[in-house]
């Protein structure tokens, strides 16, 4: 795409700022007021569905793990410059961190390292992989085994999956680099 043709898609949020350096985020093109109400709506059913709970109990945190999700790939795409043309803008409107675990920013470190290899789909060097071979799979505790097998079911990956991602991660995040 031409710069010419990004331009024309872009638009402006609010006024333009009177001096240089202080203007406004101008969105990346026209449909991306969809991204930027999605957030708000992410954001407040966060809240609504928190302040919420003492009525409704145990389901809200089902409730709850879908807003995350939502966070989640909201991030995605901030990361991969939506719906801003500002990162810094797209971060502040994405980096609350309302999944409580994986901050934003090491978030966005460990997606463009993801991105920026040529083996983007090889299981044992992407970033964002967890893929275990099969040797080491077969030395896990059946336990463990017994609980990837459900990850790899939607329920499992709803229900388990997050715990499972949040565990393996805090152990890549701290365990010593070879």
């Amino acid at each position: 795409m031409g710069g010419a043709k990004q331009d024309e898609r872009t638009i402006t949020v609010g006024s333009a700022a009177s001096h240089a350096g202080d203007t406004l985020p101008r969105l990346r093109s026209a449909g991306e007021w969809r991204t930027v109400a999605m957030i708000a709506t992410c954001y407040a059913a966060w809240l609504i569905i928190g302040a919420s709970y003492v009525v409704i109990g145990w389901p809200a945190i089902f409730a709850l793990a879908v807003v995350i999700a939502l966070h989640s790939s909201l991030q995605h795409e901030a990361i991969h410059g939506h719906p801003t043309t500002s990162a810094g803008w797209n971060e502040a409107l994405v980096s609350l961190p309302i999944g409580l675990f994986l901050p934003y920013r090491r978030y966005r470190e460990l997606h463009l390292l993801h991105h920026g290899d040529s083996r983007l789909t090889d299981p044992f060097d992407d970033p964002e992989s967890f893929y275990t071979s099969h040797e080491d799979y077969d030395r896990l505790p059946r336990i463990v085994q017994y609980l990837f097998g459900l990850n790899n079911t939607l329920p499992g990956r709803m229900l388990l999956g997050p715990a499972i991602s949040t565990v393996r991660f805090a152990m890549s995040e701290f365990s010593p680099t070879p």
